[in-house]
């Protein structure tokens, strides 16, 4: 009996595994296209709206979030948008932008008070998101080239200072909502030969926290690529340890560490129009 039943199990592991790995196909739009600042996507996990357009050199990618959770994840913890030629999920190229942050260098407010302290109102938490744009603001704008020359290849490149052509950027609207834009030539994707149906696979990966054993962070995690510095205790994930909080303020800083734990990850096939 048991040889019979292992083989079945086996099957529907793989059907359950060939299932969740399927990325959903999507058409890219001209970029000439008058309504190319809508936005046809959205992600209920990571909260971002996000697109991909082409014309005959480019693929633009466009992403946007007014969440302050996934800013944070975004413009601290790192964030990369992956290149498969192939349409799976291979990480051998991306651009990794911004690159993740050092933790402790952000974790302060001009008034001392750790992130999470303040993030009790939502006029704070607009304060809060508005220092953090700052900060992202005056940062080095790098990014790292993965795979993009050759396999294997890593390149730093200040985009504010060397030209490239590959262009990402961020800019932030006046009520607060982050943009997101990469702009890669075609030749980039595929690299030899492009394929026929011209269909590729894009992938979106922020860093994250870690959580050590007492709910705290611990030194943070990226899957962005990145060689970012570490993370340190306290910040926006952390907030201030012991007790006076009111149970409502602690129920808010538990779901702010949780919700940093897990990164923001979108996979998802793109056919070129």
């Amino acid at each position: 009996m048991k040889k019979i039943k292992q083989p079945g199990l086996l099957t529907l592991v793989l059907l359950i595994t060939m299932s969740c790995t399927k990325l959903p196909l999507y058409q890219s739009k001209n970029i000439l296209d008058k309504e190319t600042n809508k936005l046809r996507y959205y992600d209920a996990d990571g909260k971002i709206m996000y697109d991909v357009f082409n014309d005959d050199k480019n693929v633009y990618v466009k992403m946007q979030t007014s969440d302050f959770i996934a800013q944070v994840k975004i413009l601290r913890l790192g964030f990369t948008l992956w290149l498969d030629k192939d349409g799976k999920k291979s990480r051998d190229k991306g651009i990794v932008f911004p690159q993740k942050q050092s933790w402790n260098s952000l974790s302060r407010s001009k008034d001392g008070r750790s992130s999470q302290q303040q993030n009790q109102t939502s006029e704070k938490q607009k304060q809060q998101m508005k220092q953090l744009q700052e900060q992202f603001r005056a940062s080095p704008k790098n990014m790292v080239l993965v795979g993009m020359d050759e396999k294997g290849s890593r390149t730093i490149v200040n985009s504010e200072m060397e030209k490239s052509d590959i262009q990402v950027s961020i800019s932030f609207s006046v009520d607060n909502t982050l943009h997101y834009e990469a702009i890669i030539p075609i030749k980039k994707i595929f690299i030899e030969t492009r394929l026929s149906d011209s269909v590729f696979s894009i992938g979106f990966e922020s860093g994250y926290a870690e959580l050590g054993n007492s709910g705290m962070p611990s030194e943070g995690g990226t899957r962005s690529g990145g060689r970012g510095s570490g993370m340190g205790r306290g910040g926006i994930a952390g907030g201030a340890k012991g007790g006076g909080g009111r149970p409502d303020g602690n129920k808010a800083q538990n779901d702010s560490r949780s919700a940093l734990s897990e990164p923001i990850k979108i996979w998802f096939k793109i056919k070129l129009k």
